[in-house]
């Protein structure tokens, strides 16, 4: 099973930990994960909030879960001209309807 989940909130309110360990508790049990950063989510992606969970990240990764940040959701937060990990893929909100559409579940996570 192909699963989507879609940030859409800053760590303030769903901690980035709890969201990671849904992804690879998913992954661990077979199925594909994409991780999309959109709206406040993608305040995640930042360097700086993303550094302590780098390792994690790394690593499902490895596995072959990706992690996309919306370009715009950036855009209109002032935040598209801080770097991002190279781990992380930059793309835009056509891409999360695409993938909302091949994926078998979505789950949006506020």
């Amino acid at each position: 099973m192909r699963f989507l989940f879609v940030l859409v909130s800053g760590p303030e309110r769903t901690p980035t930990s709890t969201i990671l360990s849904l992804v690879e508790a998913a992954q661990q049990a077979g199925h594909t994960c994409t991780v999309f950063f959109t709206g406040d989510g993608v305040q995640r992606v930042s360097k700086e909030s993303i550094t302590a969970f780098t390792q994690r990240i790394a690593d499902l990764a490895k596995r072959g879960v990706l992690f996309i940040h919306c370009r715009e959701s950036a855009k209109q937060r002032g935040s598209d001209r801080v770097p991002i990990p190279p781990l992380v893929s930059e793309s835009s909100l056509a891409m999360m309807v695409e993938l909302v559409d091949e994926c078998d579940r979505s789950l949006v996570l506020d």
